[in-house]
């Protein structure tokens, strides 16, 4: 035990899967309806801290009939993305996530960073710091491949036609 309380972390590699400028919710929400305001538009803003409250919230979605859903990028609905895409789907909810495993799980689209990249750097980084590269000498990688995938079995069961033009724009589209 003695060992261990003398070992101290020299340095830290992270794998950041949002704006780093832009940590917390409350700045993406206010962002969000700042920017539906000046589109024109009128969104809504549905919170939930705890996979228990996914229920409730879709259950809400789905009786406000909202157009759509675009789900924050927040690490609590990173590792439910497979639920969220069944709860989409089970309520009728066109939704967008970040993160490829949302369209792979049945959600219908997904854009945002290649996350095989962004864990693959974390791994080079965590290499060079082992090899005796000072991480203050490392700069903040940012991901530049940013992926679109549609999932068209989703939209077939959503009862939606994907427009050929979004089509060609994705990445990858699961069929």
């Amino acid at each position: 035990l003695e060992l261990l309380h003398e070992l101290k972390p020299t340095a830290t590699v992270f794998a950041l899967l949002v704006n780093p400028s832009n940590p917390t919710a409350e700045a993406q929400a206010r962002d969000a309806l700042s920017a539906a305001r000046q589109s024109g538009l009128q969104i809504g803003v549905i919170r939930a801290s705890a996979e228990s409250d996914f229920d409730t919230a879709f259950a809400a979605i789905a009786e406000s009939r909202a157009g759509g859903l675009a789900i924050s990028d927040d690490e609590l609905f990173i590792s439910a993305s497979a639920h969220l895409a069944s709860l989409a789907v089970r309520h009728g909810v066109p939704a967008i996530f970040q993160g490829n495993a949302f369209a792979a799980a049945g959600g219908l689209m997904s854009y945002g960073s290649n996350l095989t990249e962004t864990y693959h750097q974390a791994g080079v980084y965590s290499g060079l710091i082992l090899k005796g590269t000072t991480p203050a000498g490392l700069p903040v990688y940012q991901s530049t491949r940013i992926e679109f995938i549609v999932n068209l079995r989703t939209a077939e069961e959503l009862g939606l036609t994907v427009p050929l033009g979004l089509l060609g724009r994705a990445n990858e589209v699961i069929k």
